[in-house]
């Protein structure tokens, strides 16, 4: 009985020694490759939420332009395109995304100058992040500016000038 059980253990020290640990991902810097102007194709109507909000599918988000300086419209977006280097590559890391605005004020809630998310995004594999302009309360001209950051180290931003006419 004693040498099954010391066989047992045995056998799991070899497992232990040969099964490759679980290594953190080890995230360098988060490079924005593409910044600017995209367009909101969005698709069917757009409904009310109980919030009172618009809500509408989208079907596509396309890069337009390299530019700081953006026209809002209900098909114009403010947006980044970044990639998360580091390793292992394809690794899934946690990035929050930070955009802080001049004051937008959804309907009946308090004026938002600060808005986070976290995104799931792979090491190595470009991710888009765009802020459209789908309801004339999130038309607010001033600077906007895009944060990236991974374990509350800032990584990356770009700023953005919105404006209301031409």
């Amino acid at each position: 009985m004693r040498i099954k059980g010391f066989g047992l253990v045995a056998a799991l020290l070899i497992v232990l020694i040969y099964v490759p640990m679980a290594r953190a991902a080890d995230v360098t810097s988060i490079e924005i490759i593409e910044y600017g102007k995209y367009e909101v194709q969005r698709v069917g109507e757009a409904t009310k939420t109980a919030t009172g909000t618009l809500e509408s599918k989208v079907s596509n988000v396309i890069f337009a332009q390299q530019t700081q300086n953006i026209l809002a419209s209900h098909t114009n977006a403010i947006g980044v395109r970044f990639t998360v280097h580091g390793s292992p590559s394809g690794e899934a890391v946690t990035i929050k995304v930070a955009l802080k605005t001049p004051g937008v004020t959804p309907p009946g809630r308090k004026t938002v100058f600060n808005h986070t998310r976290n995104y799931t995004v792979n090491i190595e594999e470009p991710f888009l992040y765009w802020w459209g302009f789908r309801e004339k309360w999130e038309m607010v001209p001033g600077t906007y500016i895009i944060q990236l950051f991974y374990n509350d180290k800032m990584y990356a931003e770009k700023n953005f000038k919105v404006t209301t006419s031409k």
